[in-house]
């Protein structure tokens, strides 16, 4: 459960899902929340010994105007992350009317794959963008691809 301040107005969201066995969920507080943004969800999954890395599946939430288009997100991982190239950025069925990204990067050595959906809903007062991300090592990413998937699909976010 977070809080979300808009203008003047707070908003309780709650996100809750079914984590594949091998996912745990984090204390938002353990992770840097992004400073545009507020962290909804937090999991960490597998870990991959050689990088000294462990999965992280994340849910942030922001107040948007607009719905997210091809293009926003390859732009703003770009932006944000040196290095980053897209693999591909693609309409996604569920949630319904997302984009997901799918792009690779690497820090200090390492290879990281991620995959990014990102999908707005009309709320009151003010309509909300969600963003799910799957991160983990180039090599464990064919273990992870599909918890994000699970995730997405038995994700639920009560106001």
């Amino acid at each position: 459960t977070s809080i979300l301040q808009i203008e003047n107005t707070a908003m309780t969201l709650t996100a809750t899902c079914t984590p594949p066995s091998r996912w745990h969920s984090l204390a938002t507080s353990a992770i840097q929340k992004p400073t545009r943004e507020t962290l909804l969800l937090a999991l960490t999954g597998p870990d991959d010994p050689n990088a000294r890395f462990s999965s992280t599946i994340t849910l942030t939430v922001s107040p948007i105007n607009t719905i997210p288009q091809i293009g926003d997100l390859t732009e703003a991982l770009r932006t944000t992350i040196p290095g980053w190239i897209t693999l591909e950025e693609i309409p996604s069925p569920r949630p319904p009317g997302a984009i997901m990204c799918t792009g690779i990067y690497i820090d200090e050595g390492t290879s990281f794959t991620s995959i990014q959906f990102q999908w707005a809903t009309p709320t009151t007062p003010a309509p909300l963008r969600f963003t799910a991300t799957l991160t983990t090592t180039t090599h464990l990413f064919p273990a992870c691809a599909s918890d994000i998937f699970t995730v997405i699909n038995t994700l639920k976010i009560t106001q």
